[in-house]
């Protein structure tokens, strides 16, 4: 790890931020739980 701050893809979305999902017919946008719908870590 270390002190430097480098940004990465998040792991559990791959950098998408997020999944689309459906909700009852709708296409909704879930942000991913890990980055917090970053994209990034």
């Amino acid at each position: 790890m270390g002190k430097h701050k480098k940004v990465v893809d998040c792991s559990a979305c791959s950098g998408k931020g997020g999944k689309w999902g459906s909700d009852d017919g709708n296409k909704v946008w879930q942000p991913c739980i890990l980055c917090n719908g970053s994209g990034k870590q």
